[in-house]
């Protein structure tokens, strides 16, 4: 029962195109467990057959709590696909600010990969700086990424999204 509307679960079929894989077809589930306060968890899983042969399997969670004027936000994915291999990522961060009207923030995350093999490629680590209004509506963020363990690379990165345009 949720008679507040802030629930939602979804079921979806995905048809679509890409110039690394091609043709694709999928399926998924996604579910949003937030309360009216904003606090709550979220979860999603899919599995795509693509046109090239591959296979992608696709799962992740997030979680964002309210005290005060402080958010605390994490996440966790772990993404197979039969050509690329795996990649497990988790992220997080702290907003200071009013909840749904504005806040600035810090978040930092990383990734690990291993080929289809299972043999460990290395990893990637971020940390940036962000800003939202509107409950994210509106967001501009910016940071530093590296590779690590084996990966190589490293840069400044800075971007924005408005109405979930980039």
């Amino acid at each position: 029962v949720d008679p507040t509307g802030m629930w939602s679960l979804g079921l979806g079929f995905v048809f679509g195109w890409d110039s690394e894989r091609g043709w694709h077809v999928g399926f998924g589930i996604a579910a949003d467990l937030t309360d009216a306060k904003g606090d709550g968890f979220g979860f999603n899983l899919s599995y795509t057959w693509h046109d090239d042969g591959s296979n992608s399997f696709n799962i992740g969670s997030n979680a964002g709590f309210w005290f005060a004027y402080v958010n605390l936000n994490a996440g966790l994915s772990y993404s197979y696909n039969t050509y690329s291999g795996s990649v497990l990522s988790a992220s997080g961060g702290v907003c200071f600010g009013v909840k749904g009207a504005a806040c600035a923030g810090v978040e930092a995350g990383g990734s690990l990969y291993w080929d289809r093999s299972g043999d460990f490629m290395g990893g990637t680590a971020f940390a940036g700086a962000y800003a939202e209004v509107a409950g994210g509506l509106a967001r501009v963020s910016g940071g530093y990424e590296m590779g690590l363990l084996g990966m190589e690379g490293r840069g400044v990165y800075a971007g924005g999204t408005v109405a979930g345009l980039h």
